[in-house]
């Protein structure tokens, strides 16, 4: 009978002492990923990331325009001739790019972004970087965005300008969550900083 009860009183103390052990290490079997970390035995996720082990990529409820450079892939224009026709042999487009937002995401109204100065001569082949006007260029990831790449030939006035390159996309894309886009055809190469906003 005394054994029984001294086994009984072992079981009791080694519960207690287990109960108390998780009690104090509530993430000792919590296994957070992609960067999350425990807390009192829950996920704390890094941006970006949810779920209860940090396993689901969430959707970004906007996005910020840091940059965009944009590459010449020939030093001929698509019609086969110098890109400034009638002016010196091998000068290379006088670059313009033009975002439009349809306004239906954050945006509150149709933006037209221009960049603050063309890229003159642009010298093929190599990424050429521009910057927009203004601060907080955002857009929501599910707005319609409109990219053209202009090349602006001067030739008596006004400036004529030529579409090189025409596309429309939603920041947000479902097959490239790297937050970073490029946008191509056989003249121009568009590459796209996205920061995401949670």
């Amino acid at each position: 009978m005394k054994t029984s009860i001294k086994n009984h009183f072992i079981l009791i103390c080694l519960t207690s002492l287990m109960v108390i052990r998780c009690k104090q290490e509530p993430c000792k079997n919590v296994i957070c990923l992609n960067g999350g970390i425990c807390i009192e035995g829950n996920c704390d996720c890094e941006d970006g990331w949810g779920g209860l082990d940090c396993s689901d990529q969430l959707i970004p409820d906007n996005y910020y325009f840091n940059h965009i450079s944009v590459r010449v892939n020939d030093t001929l224009a698509p019609w086969g001739e110098p890109w400034d026709t009638g002016l010196i042999p091998n000068k290379y487009p006088d670059l313009e790019v033009i975002l439009f937002g349809d306004g239906e995401g954050f945006s509150s109204e149709v933006l037209t972004l221009s960049c603050e100065e063309l890229q003159e001569n642009a010298q093929p082949f190599v990424y050429h970087e521009f910057k927009f006007e203004g601060d907080n260029v955002l857009f929501s990831s599910g707005e319609l965005i409109s990219i053209t790449v202009y090349d602006r030939q001067f030739d008596g006035e006004p400036y004529e300008i030529t579409d090189m390159l025409v596309r429309e996309f939603h920041p947000y894309d479902e097959d490239n969550k790297s937050h970073s886009r490029i946008i191509e055809n056989p003249n121009i190469t568009i590459k796209l900083d996205l920061e995401p906003v949670w």
